[in-house]
C-alpha cells in the first residue's frame, strides 16, 4: 500500500493533476478497440477500465457515468461486434427512458468477448474436425485392400451455409460429426 500511497500523493500533487488529466485526455482519445488489438476484447476492456480507476484514484473523485459510456462508445465505434453490442444497449435504455450505465456496457461488452472467444473455438474445433475428415480418398477396408472415393458427409455445408448457422446449430452439427467420427473409429 505505501507505492499506491506514493503514488496518490504524487498524482494529487497541483501541478501532478493537470498532467495526468492531460495524459488520460491522450490516452483515452487513441485507446481503440479493433480485429488486430494486441490481447483481444478483454484486454481492451480491462485497458479502458484501468485508464479511468487511474484517473479517479489520482484525483480522488469519480468520472461521470455518461462520459464514460460515451467515451467507451467512441473507442469500439470501429470494431463492428462491439458497435453493435453498444447500440443494442443504447437502444433497449433509451426504449426504457433510462440512460445506459457505465457498469452495464462493461459487462455486456465482457459477455460479448466470451461468446466471441466460444464461437472462434468452436470454429478452430470444426476446421479440424473438416481437415480430418476431408480427404480425397480413405482407405478401403474390404478384402481387396484397394481406395475408394470419399464421401462426404450427409451434413456437408458450404462455408456460406455454415456462416449462417446459429452458434446453437453450428454446436450441434460439430457435436454429430464427433459422435460420427468415434463411432467410425472403433
Amino acid at each position: 500500500h505505501l507505492a499506491l500511497k506514493e503514488l496518490r500523493e504524487y498524482y494529487t500533487a497541483k501541478g501532478n493533476v493537470s498532467t495526468l488529466r492531460s495524459e488520460f485526455h491522450r490516452d483515452i482519445a487513441t485507446l481503440r478497440m479493433s480485429k488486430s488489438y494486441k490481447g483481444g476484447g478483454s484486454k481492451f476492456l480491462s485497458d479502458f477500465q484501468t485508464l479511468y480507476l487511474d484517473l479517479e484514484e489520482a484525483t480522488g473523485k469519480s468520472a461521470d457515468e455518461q462520459e464514460k459510456v460515451g467515451q467507451l462508445a467512441a473507442a469500439v465505434s470501429e470494431y463492428p461486434p462491439f458497435e453493435q453490442t453498444m447500440t443494442q444497449m443504447e437502444l433497449v435504455a433509451q426504449r426504457m427512458g433510462a440512460d445506459l450505465g457505465y457498469h452495464e456496457a462493461m459487462q455486456n461488452l465482457s459477455r460479448r468477448t466470451e461468446v466471441l472467444r466460444t464461437d472462434a473455438q468452436r470454429r478452430v474445433q470444426m476446421n479440424e474436425l473438416n481437415k480430418s475428415t476431408d480427404r480425397k480418398y480413405v482407405q478401403n477396408t474390404d478384402s481387396n485392400g484397394g481406395r475408394k472415393p470419399f464421401v462426404r458427409h450427409s451434413d456437408f455445408l458450404t462455408e456460406a451455409e455454415y456462416s449462417r448457422l446459429t452458434p446453437t446449430q453450428k454446436s450441434a452439427l460439430w457435436q454429430r460429426r464427433l459422435a460420427t467420427k468415434a463411432n467410425s473409429l472403433t
